[in-house]
């Protein structure tokens, strides 16, 4: 049964009227230009490689909330996948480190070339010019997307157990049960209730 029929109208005054009991299953009015969760995009639970180099380190994505990708546009793609409200799981698996997940964390804002990245106030290759390199390059370029942690450690302390799912992807979906009630019991936290909440 259709109980409600979008009208555009064009005009300052305009609006696309809606009303009934299922208003709440339409698309709000004036989001046309806007990616919207539920109706463009899923947000979806990914494993995500977080990385730790001479030019990038875990420290730095801990304390200025964010993650990054950069040389080569299969990386550029994995980060450019992320959707606002998506929520993954950082994992480090650099050499010379133990291999293991250190973040949980919520996607903010999708990611740009570092070029354009301003954070609290700064460019973030005002604080980090390391992470500068191949900045002119659209596919080279470090890829940076903002988050929300929600619950971190060190990579000292980086959670890992035999058997467990890590993909050697940049990022992949997480549905592994075992893997996912592993992260819930050492971060203290509910993967599918994060998934749920809409604020970022």
């Amino acid at each position: 049964m259709v109980e409600a029929t979008l009208l555009w109208k064009l005009g300052k005054s305009t609006a696309n009227r809606i009303a009934g009991h299922y208003k709440g299953k339409f698309r709000r009015q004036d989001t046309l230009h806007h990616e919207l969760p539920g109706f463009d995009f899923r947000n979806e639970l990914y494993f995500f490689n977080v990385g730790h180099y001479e030019d990038r380190k875990w420290e730095h994505c801990r304390e200025w909330n964010f993650i990054a990708a950069a040389h080569g546009s299969v990386f550029r793609k994995a980060i450019c996948g992320f959707h606002p409200g998506d929520v993954f799981a950082g994992y480090i698996s650099a050499k010379g480190l133990p291999h293991g997940y250190v973040g949980i964390g919520r996607i903010t804002e999708q990611a740009k070339r570092i070029n354009d990245v301003v954070i609290d106030g700064k460019p973030l290759l005002y604080r980090y010019p390391e992470m500068g390199e191949h900045s002119d390059s659209e596919n080279r370029s470090e890829h940076v997307a903002k988050v929300k942690w929600i619950k971190t450690v060190p990579k000292e302390k980086a959670k890992r157990k035999t058997g467990i799912f890590a993909a050697r992807n940049v990022r992949a979906k997480l549905s592994d049960p075992e893997t996912v009630a592993f992260l819930t019991k050492e971060f203290g936290v509910r993967l599918d209730e994060l998934l749920q909440r809409r604020g970022v």
